[in-house]
């Protein structure tokens, strides 16, 4: 059994520190790029795309709005955004990952969407600059979720929103087996013969079964600066989002 390192993280089965983590999780989404969108549709059965639809409205932006869109990777997240902010509306996505900003090129020219490789923990951007930053699916693979979330308040202007759309676990015990039972099982195989990395579609659903509860990302919130926080369950729990106001 592995035994916990400093830093409380692990990575699969191994302790990790927090560089280690960040490096895995780079050079895991660089390899599975070219068939992120596909295995997303395929394993989600197209669901995640009404997952961010219902986010993106959380964030409350109206035409001529600002975002940002952390861990952006191929661009779902900001197409739903743009849909909010209008046409005079300005999109920033960020990502550490290049070769996933790469394979949603086509989406962010389309989208009219600015993107920038960076790092969640270290936001190139000045205090008070959007009205809305959102994560989508991003925040379990940040190195410090707290640092990341309080990295995005920052950015953030007074009343605006911090959204956080994530992987959470059903509440109804017969509904999280089986969940857990797909995700566990079906998902690595499934992803592993179409992507040929099987350890990456390992390592995201056992992210997911150690990820914070409800409750706990709450709290990271409000450490984070942010109040008024909503939890709103999608799907029966197998998604959940998080929302959190600036004073």
């Amino acid at each position: 059994m592995a035994i916990a390192s400093p830093s409380g993280i692990r990575v699969l089965d191994r302790p990790v520190s927090a560089g280690e983590k960040a490096r895995y999780v780079r050079a895991m989404f660089d390899a599975i790029a070219p068939r992120y969108d596909l295995l997303n549709s395929v394993l989600s059965f197209t669901i995640h795309y009404r997952w961010r639809a219902y986010a993106a409205r959380c964030a409350a932006l109206k035409d001529g709005d600002s975002a940002l869109d952390v861990c952006c990777g191929t661009g779902d997240f900001a197409r739903e955004l743009r849909r909010r902010v209008g046409r005079t509306g300005q999109l920033m996505g960020i990502d550490f990952s290049l070769p996933m900003l790469k394979a949603g090129q086509t989406k962010a020219q389309a989208d009219q969407v600015a993107t920038a490789q960076a790092d969640a923990l270290r936001l190139p951007f000045p205090d008070n600059a959007f009205n809305a930053a959102v994560i989508g699916f991003g925040l379990r693979n940040v190195a410090d979720p707290g640092a990341g979330l309080a990295e995005m308040a920052r950015t953030v202007k007074s009343g605006g929103r911090v959204v956080c759309l994530e992987f959470s676990q059903p509440k109804l015990p017969l509904l999280r087996g089986l969940y857990n039972l797909y995700s566990l099982k079906v998902m690595p195989l499934v992803g592993g013969l179409v992507s040929g990395r099987r350890e990456a579609y390992s390592y995201l659903p056992q992210s997911v079964a150690r990820w914070k509860s409800r409750e706990e990302l709450a709290d990271l919130m409000r450490r984070a600066g942010l109040q008024d926080i909503r939890t709103r369950d999608l799907t029966f729990g197998i998604a959940c989002v998080h929302t959190g106001t600036k004073p």
